[in-house]
């Protein structure tokens, strides 16, 4: 007859408590035996590193915790960037009235604002210094006739760097 084998070591539990400072991702090297928890069975663990899973160790430090934002803020830029409009669920940017562009920012003047005018808010113009009304139309000196060339210069520069603005 043949001699036994050895019994099994005993096990002993062992609560390893984790001390500050924390790591976002903490792991134990051990040697030795461990039970496994689904079979029973006694595992050697020669140099095994283990990640830590024991419920009951302290909170995880703030830098390390995943931010829970809407889904709708974490599609895109769209909840940060669009001011005059709302965010569609696929992050796009829909324009209130009389506002454009990508993210809603540039104001719509119809008809647009004359005479080196700014569209500042939806048909809203802010004139340049000798103009008023509401599309910067009425000049202020004089009969509001274009008395130069060098207004019309003006005038063909501020139209064609507003059309820049449009393109994306």
């Amino acid at each position: 007859m043949g001699t036994a084998p050895p019994p099994d070591p005993p096990v002993h539990p062992a609560r390893i408590p984790l001390l500050p400072p924390y790591s976002c991702h903490q792991s134990l090297k051990l040697s030795g035996k461990l039970r496994d928890p689904t079979t029973h069975s006694l595992m050697d663990t020669p140099n095994t590193v283990l990640k830590s899973t024991n419920i009951q160790r302290p909170q995880v430090p703030k830098e390390c915790r995943r931010p829970v934002e809407d889904p709708e803020m974490l599609s895109t830029a769209c909840s940060r960037e669009c001011k005059n409009g709302h965010c569609t669920p696929t992050g796009k940017c829909c324009c209130s009235a009389g506002w454009e562009g990508p993210f809603c920012l540039r104001a719509k003047c119809e008809p647009a604002c004359r005479n080196g005018g700014v569209c500042v808010e939806p048909n809203k113009c802010l004139c340049k210094e000798g103009f008023s009304g509401s599309q910067c139309e009425k000049g202020t000196r004089g009969d509001g006739e274009k008395d130069s060339i060098l207004e019309h210069i003006i005038d063909m520069t501020s139209y064609l760097l507003d059309l820049t603005s449009y393109i994306v």
